[in-house]
């Protein structure tokens, strides 16, 4: 809730009774004894400084409220504001409310008033406070505000106010810069206070002009300083001075005027005293040069040239301006570039001043600024223009000395109302919808536009955008067609020769040869751009037709661009009869061709007029004035043109920057034609394609009335797409070709590719047009696959009736039926063409066949040019026992690359050739096995899987086919070069005898088919019929079927049979679905075997061999093991024989010796064995170990280290006793066996014993060295080598 205080009843704020405002209401304070804490408080709140007085009483008596709101308020001094003070409740009290009023005075003195004004009732409001004057931030600054103002300065209400500097900015402080004033305020002081908001320097003085103000003026003359005196209090006129109005002094007059001194004047006194000063003021516009009412204003101040600063410069000072000037009203003001002397700025007008002069405004000491300018209502005009009369065109508008348009944008029946009236040029015709004028240029002065229709011109209108600021294009200038509006033209004649005629109120009248004047007559020559007039007549009307006459005749000064633009007279009596009708014939002349082509129909628009040829700017040609083009050059009607329709000469130079025409005209000289700006056309120039260029045509070898549709358009042949290929457009083309209708339409090239060098589309083709360039499309079809074929009702295809494909009777198909020909206009040329059409080689032989006597119906051809005999005019004749028959050289024969299956080939003259497969199909198909006594044709398909093996070539392509032929020659194809058919456009045919099935296991498995020249599961088929696949291939009955299924396999379309029960061969159920990868049928015969699998067995040998192979590993390294703990035993073995080696050689004893060497020798003959023992350990455990080192360094060791020692050992035995060996021979030989403790091999190791123990084994060495211990535990040899047992 908002709370407030105030002190009221002195004489300014800050002295007073205390108040305060809450609950919407003021009401007193209530004191017994004054508190000086709490007047300091109010009075710093208040801004007021500190307390001089306070007391409690009735001192401001005058209209206290009645309300008491506060009791015993209790301040300490320090609070910012009373209400943060203690005291009982509101409007609780306990006081006398008439008698203790809370009184204070304050230090400061507030005081408010209006500076630099021409009285104290308007200025720039000031306020006295701390002993300065400072001003008030306007923020917030309004009516409410003003109006405190002008009552605390006793002016009444406020008239205007404002902000800025329309009374200087002052130069003190601001001590107001936030306003909050309501209602209850009666003091700015007390609404006001200071934020730590700033004020912008330009605006920190807020003004008023008070109710009770005074102006004075000099009024009624042009001149500023002379003229009646005006005596304005507010907006009221006085006629009787007010006391503070001293008029007894002229000259002071004239100095407050700012006019110098008076010169004359009579008695002074408010009623209308007329005063001359010496000075002078006059206003003038000037923009470049001096303008009547647009411009930059200048003052010229007795003789001194000065400008207006623009601050402040708003509509009501242009008015002023614009009035004053006799210019209308102020439509716009705006600023401009400019220096020297500035006379005025910060104008303060009201709109109905007389002068400039006479508005409020400061004298500036500067004169940099921008300077006001204005555009009066009278400097702005409209036109139509571009059109052929002044009633008809483009909208446009002068303002600011230029021609600009009006956007489109919300105009409507309203605005075109109030233009046609400004204009004369009578009621509404068009708008919007109105014929195409040429854009324009420059500017776009209006957009939006708002008109009510009550206004008298265009800019009276309002609009709800600024002058000159939209985002309009010229595309959307208004356009306006009023009902006034007249076209011209020249009838009975040619463009520049003829009547006169006006197209006026909706229809052509002729102009009355009364008055028809040679300058009414150049004129009209002239509009037309036809040159001069070289004769003028008048004729009456032709074979006493009634033409009527126009009621007004041409009143021209033969200096005019337009006729419309002379005057135009009302004739006082208008009789065609007496009068007759004007006649004109010009030098000049207009004509068009059409450019670029070798076709006079088609081309770039060439226009020669005034001596001069060139092109049309194409950016807003249309439909209509190609329509006239093609009319005037007898080209039938316009045709709709290809989107990249190009022409080599669009280098032409242009001629004509716009033409419109209605479409009605007979010459396009009587079209609107302009040739300004000719060279700004940036959208390429003018193309027209008449229908009467655009032709159809059937390309192939079957006749002129069947083939691949070709359209002639835009200079060149095209292939006509297929995409939208209907029967309607079908017989179009044969109507205009004189085939008759259409019987068959094909798509997909049926005829072959044709020679059109792009493609054309086909729009939507009613089948009565006129011309088949009504049925073209004029987009391109960049995205067709196919060419569109017709087969007209008056095509005609010849044959030969016999078993053989290139002899027999000469036949021809003619309205729908086969008949034979006559013979008799049948010769060897004929027949050599016969021969070479049906791609038979050359005739052999052309006679009579007399066996054909009973048919009533032969043809016979006229002979004609330039044309096959076939295509000649037929006659029917009786030509019995006179049928033509035609052999040709060639023989033909067609053949399938396996029996009854495979790819078509054809054995011409005992060559076979391929056949090409583009349009081939099931039709051809089942002509082709059916000619091979295959049955019916099951499947046919394109077939690249043999492009590698292709060593023929194709001769024939586009076969076609009805289905009747009995030979696959006497289909029509197409004759190809040489490696022109690609391994892609193979093709395979499975006839019903070439159709084959099996089962995976012979008579039982999954059922394969072989359809496409490899086998293929089937689809899950139609058990119905299972039986019949047994019984077809031999293999009994029926006994199971089965049907596998996979949801989640890939859909593709495979070989199906659909066996019923009317099906008798499997062939006629064959057909393709689409089934899932992994479905098929699972069918079992009663022949079915299921062969014997020896699984068990094989598992058994598989688990063996495994049980093999982990055993022997283990096998061979348990042999090494043993190994090395027997190599490990003869150790000690070898030491002790050592020992007993010593011994016997130290006692000499022959037989130990003896039986030692024999111990050697042994060892030696078992070394072998050991060594190979040893590598396949040694080899085995590297492999088994994968690289085990240590395990291959010693047997590396063991087999290359010890070897040595044991040649040692064994020679120094035999030198010791050289019979040892001889003993040791003879002891084997009887059994006796080896010494116990020792193997029959010696290990490396031991002979490594014999030299570690310091034996000198490399020399020779006596038995008697040997007398150590060679045994262990006490075992010793003696010399017969058995154990002795120590005691």
């Amino acid at each position: 809730m908002l709370e407030k205080s105030r002190l009221r009843g002195g004489a300014h704020p800050c002295v007073g009774r205390l108040e305060v405002y809450h609950g919407n209401e003021w009401g007193i304070v209530c004191v017994r004894k004054p508190n000086e804490a709490t007047s300091k408080v109010v009075c710093r709140q208040l801004r007021c400084g500190n307390v001089e007085e306070m007391n409690s009483g009735v001192s401001f008596g005058r209209d206290p409220p009645h309300k008491v709101w506060l009791d015993d308020v209790t301040c300490h001094g320090n609070e910012s504001s009373l209400f943060h003070c203690s005291s009982v409740n509101w409007g609780v009290h306990e006081c006398n409310s008439k008698t203790n009023h809370f009184n204070i005075k304050c230090s400061e003195h507030i005081k408010v008033s209006l500076a630099d004004g021409e009285d104290r009732c308007a200025g720039r409001v000031e306020i006295a406070y701390q002993g300065k004057n400072g001003t008030i931030c306007p923020t917030n600054w309004g009516q409410r505000e003003a109006n405190l103002v002008c009552r605390e300065v006793d002016c009444g209400e406020a008239l205007s106010f404002g902000r800025g500097a329309l009374f200087g900015l002052g130069a003190g402080p601001v001590w107001i810069n936030d306003l909050s004033c309501g209602v209850e305020d009666e003091k700015i002081w007390g609404c006001g206070r200071m934020t730590n908001r700033n004020c912008k320097d330009e605006e920190k003085a807020a003004s008023v002009v008070c109710r009770d103000h005074i102006d004075m003026r000099l009024a009624g003359r042009e001149d500023a300083c002379s003229g009646t005196l005006e005596i304005r209090k507010g907006k009221d006129l006085l006629s009787t001075c007010p006391p503070e109005i001293d008029l007894t002094d002229p000259d002071k007059i004239c100095e407050k005027l700012r006019c110098g001194n008076a010169t004359s004047s009579g008695p002074i006194n408010c009623a209308g005293s007329n005063l001359t000063c010496s000075g002078s003021v006059h206003v003038s516009l000037v923009d470049k040069q001096v303008s009547h009412c647009y411009g930059t204003v200048r003052i010229n101040h007795t003789g001194q040239e000065g400008a207006v600063c623009s601050n402040n410069w708003d509509l009501k000072a242009g008015t002023v301006v614009c009035k004053s000037m006799g210019c209308g009203e102020a439509v716009s003001v705006y600023s401009t570039q400019g220096g020297g002397p500035v006379f005025l700025d910060y104008l303060r007008c009201n709109g109905d001043e007389k002068h400039l002069w006479h508005c409020g405004a400061l004298r500036p000491t500067q004169e940099n600024c921008q300077h006001a300018a204005v555009i009066c209502s009278d400097s702005v005009k409209t036109r139509l223009m571009d059109g052929q009369s002044p009633c008809a065109g483009r909208v446009e508008v002068f303002y600011h000395g230029e021609w600009g348009t009006v956007c489109n944008e919300d105009w409507d029946s309203r605005d075109t109302r109030v233009l046609c009236a400004e204009l004369n040029c009578g009621e509404v015709q068009s708008f919007h919808q109105a014929p195409v004028f040429r854009r324009g240029q420059g500017k776009i002065w209006r957009s939006r536009v708002n008109c009510s229709s009550t206004e008298t011109s265009l800019q009276d209108c309002p609009a709800d955008t600024e002058w000159g600021q939209n985002h309009c294009s010229h595309n959307q200038d208004v356009r306006v067609v009023c009902g006034e509006h007249k076209k011209l033209q020249l009838a009975r004649g040619t463009s520049c020769s003829g009547a006169v005629e006006i197209f006026s109120r909706g229809s052509w009248v002729g102009l009355s040869g009364a008055s028809w004047e040679q300058a009414a007559a150049e004129v009209v020559c002239r509009q037309l751009h036809c040159g001069n007039a070289v004769s003028k007549e008048v004729k009456g009307s032709e074979n006493g037709s009634s033409r009527k006459a126009w009621s007004h005749w041409f009143n021209c000064l033969s200096t005019e661009d337009n006729v419309f633009r002379c005057r135009a007279e009302k004739l006082a009596k208008s009789d065609p009869k007496k009068d007759g009708f004007a006649y004109v014939n010009c030098s000049g002349s207009v004509s068009v061709n059409l450019t670029g082509l070798d076709d006079r129909c088609a081309g770039l628009v060439e226009v020669c007029l005034g001596g001069s040829c060139g092109s049309v700017c194409g950016r807003d040609w249309s439909t209509k004035e190609s329509q006239v083009v093609c009319q005037e050059l007898g080209c039938g009607m316009v045709a709709k043109m290809l989107d990249d329709f190009t022409v080599v000469t669009e280098n032409t130079p242009l001629l004509l920057d716009f033409v419109s025409c209605t479409g009605n005209e007979t010459f396009l000289g009587h079209c609107n034609l302009l040739k300004e700006d000719a060279q700004q056309c940036q959208s390429g120039k003018a193309k027209v394609v008449c229908s009467d260029s655009i032709k159809p045509r059937l390309a192939g070898d079957e006749g002129r009335c069947a083939g691949t549709v070709e359209a002639y358009h835009s200079g060149k042949w095209w292939s006509v797409c297929d995409q939208k290929w209907s029967k309607e457009a079908g017989d179009v083309v044969c109507k205009e070709l004189g085939c008759g209708l259409a019987v068959e339409t094909h798509t997909g090239a049926y005829y072959g590719p044709g020679s059109g060098q792009g493609w054309v589309n086909i729009g939507a083709c009613q089948g009565n047009e006129d011309s088949f360039s009504q049925c073209i499309s004029p987009d391109k079809g960049e995205q067709c696959l196919g060419q569109a074929g017709v087969r007209c009702s008056e095509h005609r295809e010849i044959s030969l009736q016999g078993p053989e494909p290139c002899s027999g009777r000469v036949i021809i198909h003619y309205n729908d039926s086969w008949s034979p020909m006559c013979s008799d206009q049948w010769g060897q040329s004929q027949a050599d063409q016969l021969c070479q059409h049906l791609r038979c080689g050359k005739a052999k032989s052309v006679h009579n066949d007399t066996t054909l006597q009973g048919y009533s119906k032969w043809l016979r051809y006229q002979p004609c040019t330039d044309s096959k005999p076939w295509e000649c005019p037929l006659e029917l004749a009786d030509c019995r026992g006179e049928t033509a028959h035609v052999k040709c050289t060639d023989t033909v024969k067609a053949t399938l690359s396996e029996k009854c299956s495979g790819r078509p080939r054809l054995a011409r003259n005992g060559r076979n050739e391929r056949v090409c497969g583009r349009n081939w199909g099931m039709t051809q198909a089942r002509v082709l096995c059916k000619e091979l006594d295959c049955g019916t044709a099951l499947w046919t398909v394109w077939d690249s899987r043999y492009q590698n093996n292709n060593t023929l070539d194709a001769t024939v392509d586009h076969v076609r086919c009805s289905g009747g032929e009995p030979l696959l020659w006497k289909c029509r194809a197409l004759s190809i070069p040489p490696k022109t058919c690609s391994a892609a456009d193979d093709i395979t045919v499975v006839c019903a005898a070439g159709f084959k099935v099996r089962l995976t296991e012979g008579c039982g498995g999954r059922l394969q088919v072989n359809l496409r020249g490899i086998w293929e599961d089937a689809c899950p088929m139609n058990l119905e019929r299972g039986d019949l696949v047994c019984k077809k291939l031999g293999c009994g009955a029926l006994t199971k079927t089965e049907v596998t299924t996979n949801l989640a396999g890939k859909v593709s379309l495979k070989p199906y049979l659909n066996c019923t029960q009317n099906c008798t061969e499997l062939w006629q159920c064959v057909t393709e679905k689409n089934c899932r990868l992994g479905e098929h049928t699972l069918v079992y015969c009663s022949e079915h075997r299921t062969p014997f699998i020896p699984l068990p067995l094989i598992l058994a040998f598989v688990v063996i061999l495994a049980v093999l192979l982990l055993v022997y590993p283990l096998v061979r390294l348990y042999k090494c093991a043993v190994l090395k703990i027997n190599a490990t035993k003869r150790e000690s073995v070898v030491s002790d024989s050592v020992s007993d080696y010593e011994c016997i050689n130290t006692s000499g004893d022959e037989q130990s010796g003896t039986e030692l060497k024999r111990f050697a020798s042994s060892e030696r003959r078992a070394r072998s064995d050991e060594e190979d023992s040893q590598d396949q350990c040694s080899s085995f455990v590297s492999s088994f170990t994968s690289g085990d080192v240590d395990v291959e360094k010693r047997l590396v060791r063991f087999k290359s280290d010890k070897e040595s020692d044991y040649d040692d050992v064994s020679d120094s035995l035999n030198e010791a006793n050289p019979d040892a060996d001889l003993q040791w021979r003879q002891r084997d030989q009887e059994g006796y066996p080896p010494p116990p403790g020792l193997d029959t091999q010696l290990d490396y190791d031991d002979v490594a014993k014999l030299s570690e123990s310091g034996h000198p084994l490399s020399e020779p060495t006596g038995v008697g060295d040997l007398g150590q211990t060679a045994g262990g535990d006490g075992e010793t040899l003696d010399g017969t080598g058995d154990p002795v047992v120590e005691d």
